[in-house]
């Protein structure tokens, strides 16, 4: 009986280090998955938190492209009452080529508005293809612009 008593006593302390060493087995795991999700969440959230910046980075050079626009026709318009036909013709054909770039700027911002993360690669490179564009097509606007308005205030 002594021997029983010992068998079941050893098989309760081998039982009890195993039911022990699960325990400790199963409450160790657990934190590595939580870190494990939550990193995965922390590097979720600053993956949108840098898609959010990017895209409103992008939308303040829209804006900002998009005010330079608005001010060049603000010129335009302000000097098209020089009474001079072909100067006239010519500022006409400026502010119209303006407001063609702003319409297509706009079409743009629109675009990196309704962006999402998914396709957030391509509507970017395509705005600042766009932006870069307007922005060469501005500075040889203005400059014809401003030779055309020397040779008026020359006249």
């Amino acid at each position: 009986m002594k021997k029983t008593i010992e068998t079941v006593f050893s098989m309760a302390s081998i039982t009890g280090f195993f039911a022990v060493m699960m325990i400790l087995f199963v409450t160790s795991c657990t934190p590595k998955e939580s870190k494990e999700s939550s990193n995965d969440s922390v590097s979720e959230n600053s993956i949108k938190d840098d898609f959010r910046q990017q895209k409103e980075e992008l939308n303040e050079s829209l804006e900002e492209t998009k005010n330079e626009i608005d001010d060049a026709i603000d010129d335009i318009e302000d000097k098209l009452n020089v009474n001079e036909g072909p100067i006239e013709r010519n500022l006409e054909e400026a502010k119209a080529n303006l407001e063609m770039q702003k319409a297509k700027l706009e079409e743009t911002m629109e675009s990196v508005n309704n962006s999402a993360e998914e396709n957030w690669s391509e509507v970017k490179t395509e705005a600042d293809r766009a932006v870069a564009n307007l922005k060469s097509n501005m500075k040889e606007i203005k400059s014809e612009l401003a030779e055309a308005w020397a040779d008026v205030t020359e006249s």
